[in-house]
């Protein structure tokens, strides 16, 4: 069966989108930055949905590496969904630009650098899907995240471009996933410490 290629492998999301997948018979690149921590589940998919499942070194903060990464990327996939996220505390990003950097380069810049080049390569072939999920926070500057909101905000908005364009094509078909309030790992931590 065809790949489908997850980036931002290690979140909560991510893992169950990689064994709906799995359940459907699709084959599994898990991207992420250190990528061995995916090992477990890596394991557990291909016992219960005999896949093949590749895990991906992935910085989804280094542009340079994206061209480079797809190209080597055996068989290229027939979708691909971006699942990567950072928040760090507002307060943090106010007094450290690199916090905000990071965080819009997480949330934004990096997916549209590796989403541009896969775009292109799935127009170029007549085929393909896209997920991106985004946050309800892009919805709304908030003064508690509107760092992470406005990341957020961007990404949905370059989404929606994205479908728009592909939409005179036939063959492809673009997802953008919104969450609402769910709980993760991250956001216990985070509504933990209120």
């Amino acid at each position: 069966m065809s790949y489908v290629l997850i980036i931002g492998a290690k979140s909560d999301i991510a893992k169950e989108v990689a064994r709906v997948y799995a359940k459907n018979g699709y084959d599994l690149y898990l991207a992420a930055r250190n990528s061995d921590s995916l090992n477990d589940l890596s394991t557990d998919i291909k016992l219960r949905s005999n896949v093949d499942v590749k895990l991906c070194e992935f910085d989804i903060s280094r542009f340079e590496t994206h061209q480079e990464f797809y190209n080597n990327l055996q068989e290229k996939p027939l979708g691909v969904i971006v699942v990567a996220g950072y928040m760090a505390e507002q307060k943090d990003c106010a007094n450290d630009f690199e916090k905000t950097l990071n965080t819009i380069n997480v949330n934004y810049t990096g997916a549209v650098s590796i989403l541009n080049i896969i775009a292109n390569d799935m127009e170029k072939n007549k085929n393909g899907f896209i997920v991106g999920v985004s946050s309800v926070a892009g919805d709304r500057g908030r003064k508690a995240n509107y760092i992470y909101g406005s990341s957020k905000a961007a990404f949905s908005a370059y989404l929606s471009g994205l479908r728009n364009r592909l939409l005179t094509r036939k063959s492809y078909s673009l997802f953008l996933g919104i969450p609402w309030h769910h709980i993760t790992n991250r956001r216990y931590e985070f509504f933990s410490k209120l």
